[in-house]
């Protein structure tokens, strides 16, 4: 009876080690094979994408967004593709200072001057990107402004760069915080600065606001 229990014990035993080589061996196989490539960008332009854009209707001012994106060109990736996996993207580009300017006169501000305290930011946080998703100017992968994932939040632009001791030039998104005195036209440019010394401006759409 102890002949036949050792025995039992003895080939349990040999069955659990040569499960568990079986799953390291497989592990190991699986990290090889799908290896992530790591590689570098620059960006080469920003544009803005906002959630309203018609003149014939007067929008909350709370409810619209404006989301400052990134795109590059293909002589701006660095990459390393040899071992057939995905493609991770570090971006290289980090902001050194973010102005918005009122297109308009808003409550008692001019046209033409700094607003920046009007506006929250929520900042995309990631450190890579895949490269698929890069292309398609898709960065739901990394930063999903949805699930709130990988997202930073500021009071303002300024507290934004004087908080983030690294502004890698990630995606954010802009929301007045502050309402306007009455129903008004909006719009607004943003000039931003990159530590690289370039500069870009954009422009957002026109649109009526209401409190």
């Amino acid at each position: 009876m102890n002949s036949n229990t050792n025995n039992m014990t003895e080939k349990n035993s040999s069955w659990f080690i040569t499960f568990t080589l079986l799953i390291t061996i497989t592990v190991v196989l699986f990290n090889f094979c799908v290896r992530i490539n790591l590689g570098y960008y620059k960006l080469s332009d920003f544009f803005i994408e906002q959630s309203y854009l018609l003149l014939d209707s007067t929008i909350q001012y709370n409810k619209l967004d404006f989301i400052i994106l990134h795109n590059t060109r293909n002589d701006l990736i660095a990459n390393n593709t040899k071992g057939g996996g995905p493609t991770e993207l570090i971006l290289l580009d980090y902001y050194k200072n973010i102005n918005i300017i009122t297109m308009v006169d808003y409550n008692e501000y001019n046209s033409l001057d700094v607003i920046n305290e009007l506006f929250t930011i929520k900042y995309c946080n990631c450190t890579t990107v895949l490269l698929d998703y890069l292309y398609q100017m898709n960065y739901d992968y990394e930063c999903s402004f949805e699930s709130n994932y990988n997202i930073l939040e500021y009071s303002n632009i300024n507290e934004f760069l004087l908080s983030e001791n690294n502004k890698r030039a990630n995606p954010f998104i802009l929301q007045i915080n502050t309402p306007p005195d009455s129903a008004t036209l909006f719009q607004f440019k943003i000039d931003i600065e990159l530590l690289d010394g370039r500069n870009f401006e954009l422009i957002s759409s026109p649109i009526y606001i209401k409190p």
